[in-house]
């Protein structure tokens, strides 16, 4: 294995469709940073994907091309603790493909998501009759999650 030194870092800017339930679906525009470096194994490299603080390594070959496809399946745990919400949430790769060329990588993605989280409620109050209830802040039962996550983008190596 080289030396982390010896690894690419790219800059990659795109966007993620997330269809997972209960939470409505949608468009996300971001940004990852992604770290590709050899693997163990001869024709093989890792590539580490960081957003938002939190990361997945995945195992993908590399043709002398620069074509990239990722083994699968291959699963990220995601430990969510966020202000708004915490759980576990296992993200299983079901497609990854990409090109690293002429100093630019561009990936497409898919994730099957399968977790629980729970939800941060904020103190509210409400009056039923003359008479006013208060509701404490507090957190939600964790309720399961379920859907896929389809990620693309592309970017430029970074200097070292």
């Amino acid at each position: 294995m080289q030396p982390a030194a010896l690894a690419a870092v790219f800059v990659l800017t795109g966007s993620a469709h997330v269809q997972v339930a209960p939470f409505p679906p949608g468009d996300h525009p971001g940004e990852m940073r992604v770290i590709v470096d050899q693997a163990r194994t001869p024709g093989h490299v890792t590539v580490r994907l960081e957003s938002r603080g939190y990361s997945c390594v995945l195992d993908a070959s590399r043709s002398g091309s620069g074509t990239l496809e990722f083994t699968t399946p291959a699963t990220c745990p995601v430990d969510v603790a966020r202000p708004d919400a915490r759980g576990r949430i296992d993200a299983r790769l079901r497609s990854g493909r990409g090109t690293v060329r002429d100093g630019r990588l561009t990936l497409d993605l898919q994730f099957d998501v399968n977790g629980r989280i729970a939800t941060r409620i904020p103190r509210t109050s409400f009056t039923v009759l003359g008479t006013e209830f208060v509701v404490p802040e507090g957190w939600t039962p964790a309720a399961p999650v379920r859907g896929t996550v389809t990620s693309s983008g592309s970017g430029t190596r970074q200097k070292s």
